[in-house]
């Protein structure tokens, strides 16, 4: 989870987890800086008003979201005062948005060369170094905890919490787990929080600490109430942990929320199994293939589930390896089939 700005607004969300925000941010995104920065001509750099009408348009512009055309404007500003970093900061913020994420870094980079102070900026890059973009690209986790590390001493104490959180999910991510957890324990001295709580339990369970894990998800939970999918995330930490119990239960409340959606039934399932609930773990298959004809995944855990009876494991295997013959599911799929040709028991295990 890591945190921005938009129009200055601080970002930190992003569990993927990357960093999250302790106000309103969805928890799998990085956080961003907030607030309009102070755009005060730079002393000694030409006339006073060299590119303040250009700065003060493509602000306008910013604060319309239009952000396109507030670069144009952002870049006469720079050409007549090169050296103002709110201009960088806010060119950055309109590149960040049109998805140039390579000329976003450079500027927020430059921005902070021209003023290290700058937090807005320091957050903004170190969240970047953070994003993704939906695994299309690798974190840069030593970059991220270097800006980061350094806002940290700048900041005022009223920004720390933003910084802590991102380098938090930094170091989580770069697996420096006693890192991140010096950072969430700092945080938890003064928030408490369930998005904190929820941050920290996920990194928590990938870093195998299951006790703390299942404790920071069992504080989480009453805040996420009505967001099934943050409900899932979590079921999913009990499960990694083993707490089958805790992990049928709050997919329960997940059904209950969306009970069209097929992924809960099948992740409840395995809960199930975990727990040693096969005749339920199997009516879960059943209800989410029931659910949507065309889910894969729940034609495969239907199959590992039926491996007693030859003939339906079969044939949901095969439904599965049919809707996604290229995809994990379908390889996985075809590969149980074969194992099930192989002997007469099939492979050992559980779904």
């Amino acid at each position: 989870m890591a945190v921005r700005s938009s129009t200055g607004q601080r970002r930190w969300c992003s569990i993927g987890l990357a960093v999250l925000s302790l106000s309103a941010c969805s928890p799998a995104q990085p956080k961003r800086a907030g607030g309009l920065l102070v755009a005060d001509p730079i002393e000694g750099q030409g006339s006073a008003g060299e590119g303040v009408a250009d700065f003060d348009r493509g602000l306008g512009l910013v604060k319309k979201g239009a952000w396109a055309d507030a670069i144009g404007y952002f870049d006469k500003a720079l050409a007549a005062a090169p050296k103002r970093a709110e201009a960088e900061y806010y060119r950055a913020l309109a590149k960040e948005h049109v998805g140039d994420h390579a000329g976003a870094e450079q500027g927020y980079s430059r921005a902070l060369e021209l003023d290290p102070k700058l937090v807005e900026a320091s957050i903004n890059l170190g969240a970047l170094c953070l994003d993704t973009d939906g695994g299309k690209l690798k974190p840069k986790t030593r970059k991220a905890v270097a800006v980061l590390t350094a806002a940290l001493d700048q900041a005022a104490e009223e920004d720390k919490a933003d910084i802590r959180l991102n380098l938090a999910h930094a170091f989580g991510l770069d697996k420096s787990y006693a890192k991140a957890i010096d950072q969430y324990e700092a945080l938890l001295g003064k928030h408490n929080e369930p998005r904190l709580h929820y941050a920290y339990g996920v990194m928590l369970a990938e870093a195998d600490r299951c006790g703390a894990a299942v404790e920071q998800l069992q504080q989480a939970l009453p805040g996420f109430g009505d967001n099934s999918a943050i409900l899932a995330k979590i079921a999913d930490g009990f499960g990694r942990c083993k707490a089958y119990d805790a992990c049928v239960k709050t997919l329960d409340a997940a059904v209950s929320l969306e009970p069209s959606k097929p992924d809960w039934y099948v992740r409840r399932g395995v809960c199930e199994h975990g727990a040693g609930h096969d005749p339920k773990a199997q009516a879960d298959f059943e209800k989410a293939v029931e659910t949507d004809a065309t889910f894969a995944p729940g034609y495969y855990y239907l199959g590992m589930s039926l491996r007693a009876d030859h003939t339906k494991a079969t044939a949901a295997l095969q439904k599965a390896v049919k809707l996604d013959r290229e995809g994990p599911i379908g390889k996985k799929a075809q590969r149980a089939l074969d194992k099930m040709a192989s002997g007469p028991h099939g492979p050992a295990g559980g779904p």
